[in-house]
């Protein structure tokens, strides 16, 4: 049997991305439909395109801490996290919208910075190296195709603050 220490409020699910900060730090992303939705989904699917939610789960000294992002997941999809070289944390939700939450807040004040390319399927892959060299979030995703038609991939670039 798997003991969530989050709390019983959720089925317990596995972690979509981590990564850790400049102190070594563990971050993670889950996801889940949570208990005020209802009880357990039926429906994976359906039930996580109505009421999915991303959490943000990191290490402190006092130990682990766990924040809701509050943007609809809207898709069955995962959540990539990335940090930046000032810690602050930003998440990747299907169809590239971006929140983020600044290392200063203690990565409560979750806000979502971009809204996404609605187009977008399945998993985005982040270019980490460019986050960290080059300040830069790369972004790379598949647009929905039609029928047979092979569909594009596409890269979208947005730079991160210089200053935390």
């Amino acid at each position: 049997m798997v003991v969530d220490p989050l709390g019983p409020d959720h089925c317990l699910m596995n972690q979509e991305s981590q990564c850790t900060d400049s102190a070594g730090r563990p971050h993670a992303v889950i996801s889940y439909v949570p208990g005020r939705f209802g009880p357990c989904t039926t429906d994976h699917v359906a039930d996580r395109t109505a009421h999915g939610r991303a959490f943000h789960l990191r290490r402190t000294a006092a130990g682990w801490r766990k924040t809701e992002i509050p943007v609809p997941l809207n898709s069955s999809g995962r959540t990539k996290l990335v940090l930046d070289r000032h810690d602050n944390a930003y998440a990747v939700l299907p169809h590239v919208r971006i929140a983020a939450a600044s290392a200063a807040s203690g990565h409560t004040d979750w806000r979502l910075l971009y809204d996404g390319a609605p187009n977008a399927f399945g998993e985005v892959v982040i270019d980490e190296t460019r986050v960290a060299q080059d300040g830069v979030l790369s972004v790379m995703y598949q647009e929905k195709s039609t029928g047979t038609t092979p569909s594009p991939l596409r890269v979208a670039d947005f730079r991160l603050p210089a200053e935390p």
